[in-house]
């Protein structure tokens, strides 16, 4: 049992690390002097910033702080509730691959989503072990 949580605890990181690379590789054309700029607003969108906030920092931790610190039944069920979520968010963050075709994101992208199926299926295994039949 307790491998199993390593290894979710694992995942979560490795989801944080993957999102957090995402956003560095869209920065990286910053060192050949290349704009990156999307909008020429000014402002930056709050919701968007807020939501990615929440699904790249927050939610990992919850589910990583789910799966080191809270035992039994309801860890398993938080991890869950929280592992599918990232899971749909990371499959639709996939799309970015089809609407602004970025090679460097072509190895980041499909592996956070790999990372977030496992990351689901072991979730999965860990609440059918800890709940009572």
């Amino acid at each position: 049992m307790e491998r199993r949580k390593n290894r979710i605890a694992l995942m979560w990181a490795a989801i944080m690390a993957g999102l957090a690379m995402h956003t560095l590789a869209d920065l990286l054309p910053l060192f050949w002097g290349e704009p990156v700029a999307v909008g020429s607003s000014g402002e930056a969108p709050v919701c968007l910033l807020a939501a990615m906030a929440v699904l790249g920092y927050t939610l990992p931790v919850v589910g990583l702080l789910c799966a080191m610190y809270v035992a039994g039944s309801l860890g398993a069920v938080l991890n869950l509730i929280l592992a599918v979520p990232m899971l749909l968010f990371n499959l639709f963050h996939l799309s970015e691959l089809f609407f602004a075709f970025d090679p460097v994101q072509l190895f980041i992208l499909p592996m956070v989503l790999l990372v977030s199926i496992l990351l689901v299926a072991d979730s999965l295994k860990w609440w059918r072990a800890v709940t009572p039949r």
